[in-house]
């Protein structure tokens, strides 16, 4: 098990030696294009390259590199590409898992070059996408895109390609659309969409809640709530809202969201509560109800509703009129980081212990809390973790909001989410920083590997230093290698001497502040995109069940195959074995140029030679096609990653 796939493509200047078993590779195809590119992208669901130029976007076709279509890009993104000579940070997406891309503002399926919504239409200037959301029971895929001076919500059926609606959500300044994307767009993961009793959808909208019927795209109700988090009953009539955080407390919690990585701090929203009804957005309460705290998340209990706050914590009736606890008084006491129902009442989690509360009266049922030598976070971003259990080796292993615990032990071990290999017997992790100090440099790693093959748990360790820090960490024979984008360490193991440093390299760019380089390996479908995008995805929402969802995503591979056949792609290998196997490096070749070395990461020899007309160049490496694509000088070439016969 992988939480994250690690991707190798170490982008380097320098000088390497030159092995004399290294194969040179020609091209197998050339395509001339009007103008260079500033960017590459692979779609991960159909393979097709996509190179965005300054005035418009090219699709090529993965075999051969012949042009598939050309869209333009809307003329107020080429225009700012001109301007500062980088693309804008949202320029380009793609919609996880379909042929879809967002680019400029245009949605347009690279399999065919057509455009399903047009940037330019109704003078509406769409710019970039803010947050995609798959209906898989309906067959409809949302998008919130920005616009000239408003937010737009598009729901359109990805199997036609026909746009099914479209609304206005809000005009925006041109200062909330900065702060829009400066936040990462939308797609916030406490703000999900979620269906009410009626099927209508609830959408999130900067600081509204609408209400859209989802039939005829019209909005029932746009309520101003600044809502920093909402949970829905189960019957879907009535709806929590706790206001975001104002302030600088509300900045600087902001600030300290790292999208994809494990969280150090919780999230904390404000203290007002709001209870609403779905159907009219009108509130239940004659007020709101302000807690004691910040309030951590809202979670459902005996047929209520239970908020957690940094203060304490209370129950709530969904139909009451009135925002009274179901206690007297709240439970009070900082620093809750879980709540669990149990026989005997709710057990209540701190950092160091654990307290056993009555649940009729919020009274604390022991006289002294039970003392724990460490306790892992009981929640991320306000929702409450569920764990995730895997049997390793002997033993039972418990991962859950960045930390793993062995059998039934309460020790746990600090991971990175990005740097965890869990295989057959052993977990290896790669804590960049090192967790466990403090006082860590950035550059210092922390490896360890557990063994769990055998009844006694045995663990090595070893602290070493990296420069740039760690990126990731790939199982290689023998051992392990390290890296990141400059550097590399290739370590040997054993369970009983532990780590040895066999090799490392680092390799300054001299290119930096240049050309875009992208060279990012796509090696299993969805997971490049994945990487930077996970805040933005919803799979599904509330109303879809795994049934309808299962027969979306067979009927959306259905369309991968076909395209497949039509335009006569390489056959396509999903799997991470090349990716494991192989790393990539761009350096000077000596008297040859530039090069981009293909090398075995297991031995560091060099395999292959790749010959680039420029030390900036702009390419891109998909396994699932075997093709590496570069750009330059107006040619569009393509290789082959492996000589087939």
């Amino acid at each position: 098990m992988r939480f994250f796939p690690s991707l190798m493509v170490a982008l380097c200047l320098g000088l390497l030696p030159s092995t004399m078993f290294a194969q040179e590779l020609a091209p197998i195809a050339t395509t001339p294009v009007e103008q260079d590119g500033k960017q590459l992208f692979i779609n991960s669901f159909s393979g097709v390259p996509v190179m965005m130029s300054v005035s418009d976007f090219t699709g090529f076709n993965p075999k051969d590199g012949s042009i598939m279509w050309t869209v333009a890009r809307a003329g107020g993104a080429a225009m700012s590409t001109l301007v500062d000579g980088e693309a804008e940070a949202n320029d380009f997406s793609e919609i996880e898992g379909t042929p879809y891309i967002v680019a400029a503002g245009n949605v347009i399926n690279v399999l065919n070059g057509n455009t399903v919504i047009d940037a330019a239409a109704d003078e509406r200037d769409l710019r970039t996408l803010n947050a995609y959301y798959t209906l898989a029971d309906r067959d409809r895929i949302l998008l919130e895109l920005s616009g000239k001076g408003a937010i737009y919500l598009y729901s359109f059926d990805p199997f036609t390609g026909k746009v099914a609606w479209d609304v206005k959500l809000r005009d925006q300044s041109g200062l909330a659309k900065m702060a829009t994307q400066a936040a990462g767009g939308g797609g916030d993961t406490d703000l999900q969409p979620r269906f009410n009793a009626a099927g209508d959808l609830i959408y999130a909208n900067g600081k509204y809640l609408a209400l859209i019927d989802t039939d005829k795209g019209e909005i029932k109700w746009n309520e101003k709530f600044d809502a920093g988090y909402i949970f829905t009953n189960e019957k879907g009539n009535r709806m929590v809202i706790a206001e975001s955080r104002g302030g600088l407390g509300g900045m600087m919690a902001a600030s300290m969201e790292m999208p994809g990585q494990a969280q150090t701090k919780e999230r904390k929203f404000g203290k007002k509560i709001h209870l609403i009804d779905t159907e009219t957005g009108q509130s239940v309460w004659k007020k709101e109800e302000k807690m004691d705290g910040n309030v951590l998340y809202v979670a459902p209990y005996d047929g209520g509703f239970m908020v957690v706050h940094d203060e304490g914590m209370n129950i709530y009736e969904f139909d009451a009129p009135k925002a009274e606890g179901r206690w007297k008084k709240d439970y009070k006491e900082k620093g809750v980081t879980n709540v669990e129902d149990t026989d005997e009442g709710l057990m209540v989690y701190f950092k160091n212990k654990r307290m056993l509360v009555d649940p009729t009266t919020g009274d604390e049922k022991w006289k002294k809390a039970e003392k724990l030598e460490k306790e892992p976070r009981g929640f991320l971003f306000g929702i409450p973790l569920a764990p995730t259990v895997e049997r390793v080796g002997q033993h039972d292993v418990t991962f859950r909001g960045g930390y793993l615990t062995i059998g039934k032990g309460i020790n746990a071990t600090r991971y990175d989410f990005v740097n965890l290999l869990v295989e057959d017997d052993r977990i290896v992790i790669a804590n960049p920083g090192v967790m466990s100090n403090p006082r860590a440099m950035p550059n210092d790693v922390e490896l360890i590997a557990i063994e769990l093959g055998q009844p006694e748990v045995k663990t090595q360790t070893l602290y070493t230093s990296i420069r740039k820090g760690a990126d990731g960490i790939d199982k290689v024979d023998g051992g392990y290698f390290l890296y990141n984008d400059r550097a590399y360490h290739l370590l040997s193991y054993s369970p009983e001497a532990g780590f040895k440093e066999v090799r490392d390299e680092y390799y300054p760019d001299p290119t930096r502040g240049r050309r875009f380089l992208t060279g990012l390996a796509t090696s299993v479908a969805g997971t490049a995109y994945g990487v930077s995008q996970t805040g933005n995805m919803l799979t599904k929402t509330a109303g879809g069940d795994a049934s309808a969802y299962t027969t979306y995503r067979n009927r959306m591979n259905t369309m991968g195959d076909a395209a497949d056949v039509g335009f006569a792609a390489s056959e396509r290998q999903i799997n991470g074995r090349v990716d494991d196997d192989y790393a990539f490096f761009f350096a000077r070749d000596k008297k040859e140029g530039a090069t981009l070395f293909k090398v075995d990461k297991n031995t560091g020899e060099e395999v292959a030679k790749y010959r680039f007309d420029d030390l900036t160049p702009l390419y891109e490496i998909d396994y699932q096609n075997n093709r590496l694509y570069y750009q330059a000088k107006k040619q569009f070439k393509v290789f082959e990653l492996e000589q087939t016969k």
